[in-house]
């Protein structure tokens, strides 16, 4: 019987080795493309320290954020808070020195973002060590208030702030967790308490107004000043995906 040539064979087995590996199923090894490179988060420390640990004074307080990629190949994120406050002056019925009306409200809206840079080289987006520095506004409103011999004067305050966070971030799943601290400085219009100098002729630094009014203090008056910040919410929580 005939045989057919080593180099025939060959061809044969090759070519029916390509056609297999064609039809075949290709699977996926999970890798950098499954790795989590957004999250959404809040801050519950904040939260719950504004919200249940102030006691009376104690206000709702919702600190929400999200990081977004800046690229498909970089590990660098664009960090975006948004921050809702709302509670009453003081905690008490009384108001305006007598009688026993309600107290009046007052709200903020805080909203922030910038890049979050990572500060050591990682294969993993939302990972490691980061510094944030970042834009933010804080729209504030609180009535004229008056109560005993403190007297506050009411509207509406606008700041304009430059931050800076430091934190590190991890991911474990999807759940995604980030200790965070961090300072800001910037210029407020219509504070309460605005409009001071200092003993050497300067403006005087205003308190942003993120804390509850009676912490940050009750003010006659208003106008421009100076403003610094911290950030105290120590803590962001949510998920990677």
């Amino acid at each position: 019987m005939p045989v057919a040539p080593r180099e025939g064979m060959h061809a044969l087995l090759t070519t029916l080795l390509v056609v297999v590996s064609s039809q075949a199923p290709v699977t996926t090894v999970p890798g950098e493309a499954s790795v989590p490179r957004r999250s959404v988060w809040i801050q519950p420390i904040g939260t719950a320290f504004v919200g249940l640990a102030m006691g009376e004074n104690s206000a709702f307080y919702l600190p929400l954020g999200a990081n977004l990629p800046l690229g498909e190949d970089s590990n660098t994120s664009l960090g975006v808070e948004l921050t809702v406050t709302t509670g009453s002056m003081r905690a008490t019925s009384e108001y305006g020195g007598g009688g026993s009306r309600a107290v009046p409200n007052y709200w903020r809206v805080l909203a922030a973002a910038g890049p979050v840079l990572p500060l050591a080289r990682s294969s993993r987006p939302l990972s490691g060590p980061f510094l944030q520095p970042k834009l933010i506004t804080n729209v504030s409103y609180e009535p004229a208030y008056g109560y005993d011999d403190d007297d506050h004067a009411g509207g509406a305050s606008l700041e304009l702030q430059l931050g800076l966070d430091v934190g590190w971030q991890f991911t474990v799943g999807n759940v995604y967790l980030a200790p965070v601290l961090g300072v800001s400085m910037g210029y407020g219009f219509n504070m309460p308490g605005g409009g001071r100098s200092t003993l050497s002729g300067g403006p005087a630094f205003a308190p942003s107004r993120v804390f509850h009014p009676e912490f940050v203090g009750y003010e006659p008056r208003r106008g421009p000043a100076p403003v610094l910040g911290i950030n105290l919410n120590l803590l962001r929580l949510g998920s990677a995906f």
